[in-house]
């Protein structure tokens, strides 16, 4: 999905919808500071972000209409069913029932069913999911429910998250290349995986060696790049000076033999993974 480019026009007509008056001329990036005239009947002026109005559905607000939004926010919060005669007498039991009622409408606000009460603040409340993923379980802390924080299930909250291109934060500035070059949770388990397979130990010195390392760089190489076979375990020294060799990313199996020999004077027993059988390459999962 490619990630749509909003102009300066665009800007301007998402700020208007609110009834908020911009003041900006230009738009560059969703981060950027724009002003505006708030749509109190002062017209205050107030800063806030594209960012925050299109991607986080915030209202823009000067600080003055910001601070009364919040405090009306926070009063809502507080308000709970009360008796209609001394409401200080309520006993523990009653306090305690009209907290239960109250989370028991933020739920029915959303339309979800809770699995359980309110148990205290620092318990999570189960609930049934009510979105696309056929009811899960989910569960939400208490402070994010008053919060506004709609309660989803895992599966629900992922398929609503802006991810690459249409995510917010996005960096064109980034190449594919240095992209690739992420660490990720499959890298690591990869990493994990050969320094067990070695013991830990480095293949040319013998000594401790915790620095995973590409036979094939996984650059050049990108279909190897979680074989098992295709990595071995090396210094962190020994892996620094190898790679300052090949900055470009292109090393191979032939290169490895060769800095084996020059630092051991002995023939390299590492078998060159691309001439393995395919029922024993093993690719980490």
């Amino acid at each position: 999905m490619s990630r749509h480019r909003f102009s300066t026009a665009d800007v301007l007509a998402a700020f208007r919808t609110h009834g908020v008056e911009p003041t900006f001329t230009s738009y560059t990036d969703p981060s950027q500071r724009l002003s505006f005239l708030c749509a109190c009947p002062e017209r205050s002026p107030g800063e806030t972000t594209f960012r925050a109005v299109h991607y986080q559905r915030i209202v823009p607000l000067c600080p003055k209409c910001k601070t009364e939004d919040r405090q009306d926010r926070m009063r809502a919060n507080r308000r709970v069913l009360a008796l209609s005669s001394t409401p200080k007498a309520r006993s523990a039991v009653d306090r305690h029932a009209a907290v239960v009622e109250r989370y028991r409408q933020l739920f029915a606000e959303h339309g979800v069913t809770p699995l359980a009460d309110y148990l205290g603040r620092a318990t999570p409340i189960p609930f049934v999911c009510r979105g696309s993923c056929n009811a899960l379980r989910g569960s939400i802390m208490p402070a994010a429910l008053r919060g506004g924080q709609v309660p989803r299930c895992r599966k629900c909250q992922d398929a609503i998250r802006l991810r690459g291109e249409d995510h917010p934060r996005w960096n064109d500035e980034r190449t594919p290349k240095e992209r690739a070059g992420d660490r990720t949770a499959h890298d690591k388990r990869w990493d994990k995986e050969v320094v067990r397979a070695h013991q830990g130990m480095c293949v040319i010195t013998g000594d401790p060696g915790t620095a995973p390392h590409h036979i094939y760089a996984w650059i050049s190489y990108p279909e190897l790049r979680h074989l098992l076979q295709n990595g071995t375990c090396l210094t962190e020294k020994l892996h620094v000076e190898f790679t300052a060799r090949f900055p470009d990313g292109r090393n191979t199996h032939a290169d490895f033999v060769a800095f084996y020999e020059e630092k051991t004077g002995c023939p390299c027993p590492i078998p060159d993974p691309m001439l393995l059988p395919q029922s024993e390459l093993i690719f980490v999962e």
